[in-house]
């Protein structure tokens, strides 16, 4: 039974019935990863899960299929049990065959799951122009100077780059147009498309332009990835639905400290309870001492049970050459910022959909001199949490990037800072209620701006 996105009637354009094949059967080998890149997860979602969002957010789409990659089958399918769910074939243009042999209809809407980015616009504007053209294809024109390849090596000639567009997907066309196309490469054996448009090129069918987007980008390489995630986490969320935390109970770990202090208070606030942990604490711990975390939340677990939330907001900043630091300095830097994170992960008891949240630092994206071991750190938290959030999807786990903050650890090692340009911790402790608040987003990196 085919399921429809939207009432009938609503979706058509020009009377015309518009289905999206979403093509997520490759392997991913280039992005170097153990699984597919389609499936790898990028802030909390998987990579063909954005691309899927905005096909169902698409007013004129009336029917998606996803083409999947055989060994996820079965999850994909249960996963997605609003969308039908089709085996893939073992090359593009088979997958794509498949999918379009399966709909009946009139236009069909084909988009790459490794492209997550692409746009309401790009969407709009193929079916629309596919309705009256017959085959549409989204291009960006190419930026770089292009260079011909001599078989024996070397360049052979640089063309006029304005003659040359870059390809993109979606490409949409009249369904039965495909379908013959496709058919008639079957019949002749040809099987070296890499897309859809140049099956209707070889045909002498003439194909339309839809301008592409820069964002709207292949993920290929793990580079792809890091740049991506990086954009996703500096793009504005839309709001999700807000929880209360009354009668809730989260651990603070680095209460003591100007961020912490603040979390607690904003809970107390909200009619949460937070148990403050720290070396001064009631609740003392001591995360050079994996023996005292394992205690804590022992005892927090025969308290109080499961708690709803973990809180690292621990930090050590020690600025020193490293040839200048002593061996227990070293200890320290390593042992607070990222051991003890990883300890209080593992032991804490938390309810399911409950929160971790791990606080790094902007200077996780790069080494600084005289404090790499504690931007190091901080890069660690960010993976091991987007790490974990993957092992734990009953739990949502995320990574809180604070700016310059003005906090004690901060006036310390930088005592001549002008505090006015500082965040003020309170600022920070906003959002990691907002964070609380929020039932579904995990893995995320969350880095917050300075004003």
């Amino acid at each position: 039974m085919v399921y429809f996105l939207k009432d009938v009637g609503i979706g058509m354009y020009q009377n015309k019935r518009v289905a999206a094949l979403l093509l997520m059967a490759g392997r991913g080998t280039r992005a170097g990863g153990a699984l597919p890149k389609q499936f790898l997860r990028i802030n909390g979602k998987r990579v063909y899960e954005y691309a899927l969002t905005a096909l169902k957010q698409c007013p004129l789409i009336d029917e998606i299929l996803l083409v999947c990659h055989p060994d996820w089958l079965s999850r994909v399918e249960n996963w997605h049990p609003e969308c039908r769910v089709l085996l893939g074939g073992k090359t593009r243009q088979e997958s794509s065959r498949k999918g379009i042999e399966a709909l009946q209809g009139d236009l069909v809407l084909i988009h790459d799951a490794a492209r997550p980015l692409v746009s309401q616009r790009i969407l709009e504007e193929n079916i629309r122009l596919a309705a009256e053209k017959g085959a549409v294809n989204t291009c960006l024109p190419a930026s770089d100077t292009i260079s011909i390849r001599k078989e024996s090596g070397g360049i052979a000639s640089i063309p006029d780059r304005s003659q040359f567009l870059l390809g993109q997907t979606p490409q949409t066309f009249s369904l039965p147009l495909i379908q013959k196309a496709h058919r008639k490469a079957l019949e002749e054996g040809w099987d070296q498309a890499t897309d859809d448009c140049s099956l209707l090129l070889r045909s002498g069918y003439p194909v339309d332009i839809v301008s592409g987007e820069a964002t709207n980008q292949k993920l290929t390489n793990s580079s792809d990835f890091e740049i991506l995630s990086h954009f996703l986490s500096k793009k504005k969320r839309a709001p999700s639905p807000s929880l209360s935390l009354k009668g809730k109970t989260y651990i603070i770990l680095g209460a003591s400290g100007g961020i912490g202090r603040e979390i607690s208070a904003l809970l107390k606030e909200e009619g949460a309870r937070s148990i403050c942990a720290s070396r001064s604490s009631p609740y003392e711990v001591d995360l050079e001492t994996p023996s005292t975390i394992v205690h804590l939340f022992s005892r927090i677990y025969q308290e109080v049970g499961e708690v709803d939330g973990l809180l690292n907001t621990a930090g050590y900043l020690r600025i020193n050459p490293l040839k200048s630091l002593s061996e227990n300095e070293i200890e320290q830097l390593v042992n607070i910022n990222f051991r003890g994170v990883i300890y209080a992960c593992k032991h804490a008891r938390i309810k399911s959909g409950g929160h971790i949240i791990n606080f790094a630092s902007s200077s996780f994206t790069r080494g600084r001199g005289g404090y790499g071991i504690y931007s190091a750190c901080k890069a660690a938290v960010v993976n091991f949490t987007e790490g974990l959030a993957e092992e734990e999807p009953h739990l949502r786990i995320n990574s809180l990037i604070p700016p310059r903050c003005s906090t004690k650890m901060r006036f310390t090692n930088f005592p001549h800072e002008d505090r006015s340009a500082l965040l003020p911790p309170k600022k920070v402790a906003e959002s990691a209620i907002a964070l609380l608040k929020d039932p579904h987003v995990t893995g995320s990196i969350v880095e917050l701006q300075q004003f």
